[in-house]
C-alpha cells in the first residue's frame, strides 16, 4: 500500500522551514546555507536511529532483516531520533569550528517548524484525532466530534518557534 500522506507530511516538514529559512537565514554557517542544506544529515541519523530503536522495541529479532527496518510505516521513536539528529549537528558544527550550541539554537526555530508542518498534515495520515471532545474533527463514519491533538501541537510548536528566535534575536539564548 502507498501511502501519500506520509511522503506529503515529510515533504510539507522540509519544505516550509526551506521557505522560513529565507526570513530567518541561518547564522552559523560560513557560506548562506539553506535549512535543507544544515538539516538532512541531523534528519537522516534521526530517522535511522528513531527507526531501529522502533524495532528494537516491537521486535528485536527483525533488527537484521532490511526490508523490516525500511518500513518506516509501522513506526520509528521519537526521542531517540532527536537525541540522534541534535547530536549530528553538534558534531557537524564541532568539525565546522562553530560553538556547538550556537549552531543548534540556530537550526532549532527550523526544525521546530518542520516539525510544526509535520504535524499540521495529520489531515492526511488520519493522525489528528485524540479524544473526544465539545468541538473539533468529524472522521467519517463516526457521529462524535474528537479533539485534533495533531493540529494543536502544530500551532503550539509553531508558536514555540517564534518564541525561540525572538529569544534568539534578542540575546536571551546561548
Amino acid at each position: 500500500m502507498n501511502d501519500y500522506g506520509l511522503l506529503f507530511s515529510m515533504l510539507v516538514a522540509f519544505a516550509i522551514p526551506g521557505l522560513v529559512a529565507r526570513r530567518w537565514p541561518l547564522q552559523t554557517f560560513e557560506h548562506p546555507t539553506g535549512f535543507l542544506d544544515a538539516a538532512l544529515m541531523p534528519a537522516m541519523a534521526g530517522l535511522a536511529v528513531g527507526r531501529v530503536a522502533a524495532i528494537m522495541l516491537d521486535d528485536p529479532r527483525s533488527v537484521g532483516r532490511l526490508a523490516d527496518m525500511l518500513v518506516i510505516r509501522s513506526g520509528v521513536e521519537f526521542w531517540p531520533g532527536v537525541i540522534a539528529a541534535l547530536g549530528v549537528a553538534a558534531w557537524s558544527a564541532r568539525r565546522a569550528g562553530t560553538a556547538p550550541m550556537a549552531r543548534l539554537v540556530d537550526i532549532a526555530p527550523l526544525a521546530m517548524i518542520g516539525y510544526a508542518g509535520y504535524e499540521a498534515t495529520c489531515l492526511f495520515r488520519d493522525g489528528c484525532y485524540g479524544p473526544r471532545g465539545g468541538f473539533g474533527l468529524r472522521p467519517d463514519g463516526l457521529q462524535a466530534r474528537m479533539l485534533p491533538v495533531g493540529l494543536l501541537i502544530a500551532v503550539i510548536i509553531a508558536a514555540g518557534a517564534v518564541a525561540v528566535k525572538q529569544m534568539e534575536q534578542r540575546g536571551s539564548l546561548p
